[in-house]
């Protein structure tokens, strides 16, 4: 598979020199990311970089009026030419972005300082407290996703308008139906709020402050700071001009996994 998606990319026809490079860095992958990630992260963000060079090669394929057709023999692909007319346009398909991973979060909390009288206040700030940090934990998956996209993005010509305020319009304001009916699966009704919160903790805590980070009163009322800070986030980034249709899925970490062991017949 790599030898083909190589030949694919390193043909001279015209536009496609911009996509030339894709190969060396679909070799390197597993070892540009293993120093510093879990094998299932890598497995899992090698795997979203498949799916950016499957779509090229179908995107080039439609271009020159080739079909990539299974070979059963040697258990690869092989190039042949399309039996119907060349397209002479290509219309705006539907983009299929990396899918979202979200990863468990660890629910335990900090011990009350020493001395502390456990009351049902200090127990209710202990709690959002504890709702806060799940929030920071959830904003670095959402974190890393936008950066995937843009990423995704950033090796497609026709994505160069393509914005980090789109990918958070996307999250927050019109997620797919199927990430939507996912979120109720998992019991998870407000999750667009949840999101956008989530995104506007991690621009100031790119990790779960501590208990003697915060002031009290910040964390009592966290939830209205973080829609403030969504808001800041979501205005300082730019949107782009172009319109496209997005759709992407939505896994926790381990359903993932297990799909990329069926898939790969492990």
């Amino acid at each position: 598979m790599v030898r083909a998606v190589g030949a694919i990319l390193k043909r001279q026809q015209p536009g496609i020199q911009r996509y030339q490079g894709l190969h060396h860095r679909f070799r390197l992958f597993a070892v540009r990311r293993s120093g510093d990630l879990p094998l299932r992260v890598v497995a899992i963000q090698f795997a979203t970089h498949i799916r950016l060079i499957v779509h090229l090669v179908k995107k080039y394929l439609n271009l020159t009026g080739l079909l990539l057709q299974p070979d059963m023999v040697h258990n690869g692909l092989v190039l042949q030419f399309a039996t119907g007319p060349v397209p002479t346009s290509l219309s705006k398909p539907q983009y299929e972005l990396p899918p979202l991973i979200l990863h468990p979060i660890a629910a335990g909390g900090e011990a009350l300082p020493e001395g502390s009288t456990p009351d049902a206040e200090s127990q209710r700030v202990e709690v959002r407290r504890l709702e806060m940090k799940m929030l920071c934990c959830l904003g670095k998956d959402l974190n890393r996703w936008l950066e995937q996209c843009l990423e995704f993005a950033a090796a497609d010509p026709d994505l160069s308008e393509f914005r980090e305020g789109d990918l958070m319009d996307l999250l927050v304001e019109c997620p797919p139906d199927a990430v939507g009916r996912k979120m109720q699966t998992w019991g998870v009704s407000d999750f667009r709020s949840i999101f956008a919160r989530a995104l506007g903790l991690t621009a100031v805590f790119p990790n779960p402050p501590s208990r003697d980070q915060l002031r009290e009163g910040f964390v009592r009322d966290f939830s209205r700071y973080a829609d403030a800070l969504y808001r800041a986030r979501r205005q300082s980034v730019p949107t782009g001009s172009a319109k496209f249709a997005f759709h992407f899925e939505v896994y926790a970490s381990g359903e993932y996994a297990r799909i990329l062991e069926r898939s790969w017949g492990l």
